[in-house]
């Protein structure tokens, strides 16, 4: 390759770092990779070996967007919840709990299944400490969630 070529290369690479990316899945073993969708591009390596810091770095990104994960507020953290926020804790992946079904719940068990979820929260790294408790069916806790997601927008911008 010429030096003109090189320099060429590095700006194609740069222009296409520079565009939006997201983060689209993390995967503890090869069952649980995603489906193949058009052109992918991994990085692997073990835990702690710097995927999540190479990637932010390529992307010029601090982080990559948070991922909202869903707690049936019936039962609180079950052992495959905490699975899953361990996971997004490898990849340094910020993540928020959102409990769901907060109306099929009386308000004192409620409030001690927030508390519960916020003190779980706090021995993972890449949990965001506010635990949000929603209900589709009455629509309680909507406008927060909604405003939680208007402040990570502003945020990243």
């Amino acid at each position: 390759m010429t030096t003109e070529t090189d320099a060429e290369l590095i700006e194609q690479g740069r222009r296409l770092f520079a565009s939006d990316w997201q983060f689209v899945w993390a995967s503890p073993s090869i069952e649980t990779l995603p489906p193949m969708v058009g052109l992918e591009v991994a990085f692997a390596g073990r835990s702690n070996v710097g995927k999540s810091s190479l990637i932010n770095a390529l992307t010029g990104r601090n982080a990559l967007a948070r991922v909202y994960v869903l707690i049936d507020s019936r039962h609180g953290l079950k052992d495959v919840d905490l699975d899953v926020l361990t996971t997004l804790d490898k990849a340094a992946v910020s993540y928020q709990v959102v409990l769901t079904k907060a109306d099929q719940v009386k308000p004192a068990e409620l409030t001690a299944r927030i508390a519960e979820t916020a003190a779980a929260l706090a021995k993972h790294p890449a949990a965001f400490p506010d635990v949000l408790a929603t209900s589709s069916r009455s629509g309680a806790g909507m406008a927060e969630l909604r405003g939680a997601i208007v402040r990570l927008l502003a945020e990243r911008s």
